[in-house]
């Protein structure tokens, strides 16, 4: 999520939201661009499980598209790694292997549901991580700390 930062959810003083700015410039919109980013709220608000980040809403200002996710609260995958001098052990790796790969399973397998250009219902099934790395892969600290979430935003359909 290039560009995300930490916001107070104005909605609800006591959650941390996540804005991500870094997808649409509304200075250079275009109708395709337009139309992808429809397309990628109409996913990503179907995508439900416990390690991926949730979506929570988008927005507009005179410069900008964002989109708002749950903000975790905790370092990407590969800081963590570097933190503890480029190494995690074993005890810690297996319940973020676990986690990762119960997210991945859950986005190959799940069922989107969009209209087509003749405003037909169409549903597919499975959503490929274009950018599965440890900088795209946040563990929790609060709550349930070691927690993997995967970045919805790099998620794409097959």
């Amino acid at each position: 999520m290039g560009g995300s930062k930490k916001f107070t959810d104005p909605r609800d003083q006591n959650r941390s939201v996540c804005y991500d700015q870094g997808a649409f410039p509304a200075k250079e919109i275009e109708p395709y661009k337009i139309h992808t980013f429809q397309r990628e709220l109409n996913i990503i608000r179907q995508i439900n499980h416990k390690h991926i980040v949730r979506f929570l809403g988008h927005g507009k200002t005179s410069d900008i598209l964002y989109l708002v996710f749950e903000f975790v609260d905790g370092p990407d995958l590969a800081k963590l790694i570097q933190s503890q001098g480029g190494r995690i052990g074993i005890p810690q790796a297996l319940p973020l292997c676990f986690g990762i790969l119960n997210g991945l399973a859950y986005a190959h397998h799940v069922k989107i549901t969009f209209q087509n250009s003749e405003g037909k219902s169409q549903t597919f099934e499975g959503l490929v991580h274009r950018n599965l790395k440890p900088q795209n892969i946040l563990v929790a600290m609060k709550g349930i700390p070691g927690f993997p979430k995967l970045r919805t935003s790099d998620l794409l359909n097959v």
